[in-house]
C-alpha cells in the first residue's frame, strides 16, 4: 500500500490476533534508502510496540538498498529463515508501494493492498499493475471524520474489481472495509486470509506458485 495507508497499524493489529490464535508471527517490514546517503531509518518497529514485546514475535526491518520492487535483495530468503525457525505467519510490509511495484508478489503467498479513504476514484482503481496482483484489497481507517470518505473508497474499488483481470481462476480477489485502530473489520480479512490458503491449497495453485517464486530467486 501507499504511504499512510496504516500499514503497521494494520499488522500490529492483525499480528496480535494471530498469536492469540497460537500462531508464531514474523514481521519483515521493507524500509527505502535513501539515494543520496544510502541510510534507512529502520523505524517500523517502533510502530509495533506491542507486537514487538510479543516472545511470540519476531519483527526485524530490512533496507531497500536501492532495489525496486516494494521489497529488498534477500526478503524472500529471509522469509524462509524465519519459516525453518518455527515462524507459521510471516508477513511482509512492504515499502509504500507504486502502481508498477509488484515483485513482492513474488516473495509471499498471498498479497494484499492496503488503500487509505480518498485513494483514487473508480479509474484510479482500476489502473494495471499492483491491482492485478493484488489477492485482497483493504481499505483502511475507516473510522472518525474518514468514515465516510472511506465508505466511498470502498465503493470505487468494489466497482473497479469487475474490470481487473483475475490473477488466479480459483480465486476472485475482493475488497475489505476495516479500521485498524479500532480493530474493525478485521474478522472478515481474517476469513478472507483463511478462505485463500485453503482454496489455494486444494486445488495446487500455492505449491506451483512456490515453485515458480523458487526458480525466480
Amino acid at each position: 500500500g501507499p504511504p499512510g495507508a496504516g500499514k503497521s497499524t494494520f499488522i500490529e493489529a492483525f499480528g496480535l490476533r494471530m498469536i492469540g490464535r497460537g500462531h508464531r508471527v514474523a514481521v519483515i517490514p521493507v524500509d527505502p534508502s535513501s539515494h543520496i546517503s544510502g541510510g534507512s531509518i529502520l523505524g517500523d518497529k517502533t510502530r509495533m510496540d506491542e507486537l514487538s514485546k510479543s516472545r511470540d514475535a519476531y519483527v526485524r526491518a530490512s533496507p531497500t538498498r536501492g532495489v525496486l520492487g516494494g521489497i529488498a535483495e534477500h526478503t524472500s530468503d529471509v522469509i524462509s529463515l524465519c519459516e525453518c525457525a518455527g515462524f507459521d505467519f510471516v508477513i511482509v510490509e512492504s515499502v509504500g508501494l507504486g502502481q508498477s511495484e509488484i515483485d513482492i508478489d513474488n516473495a509471499v503467498d498471498m498479497l494484499l493492498m492496503l488503500v487509505p479513504p480518498g485513494g483514487g476514484d473508480g479509474l484510479q482503481a482500476t489502473k494495471k499493475g499492483i491491482m492485478e496482483a493484488a489477492d485482497l484489497v483493504i481499505i483502511n481507517k475507516a473510522d472518525g471524520t474518514l468514515l465516510t470518505q472511506a465508505k466511498h473508497t470502498c465503493s470505487d474499488y468494489k466497482g473497479a474489481m469487475h474490470f481487473i483481470k483475475q490473477k488466479n481462476i480459483h480465486w476472485q480477489p475482493s475488497v475489505e472495509l476495516i479500521s485498524a485502530r479500532e480493530q474493525t473489520g478485521l474478522n472478515s480479512v481474517e476469513s478472507r486470509i483463511a478462505e485463500f490458503h485453503d482454496v489455494m491449497s486444494s486445488s495446487g495453485s500455492l505449491s506451483n506458485k512456490r515453485i515458480e517464486q523458487a526458480m525466480h530467486w
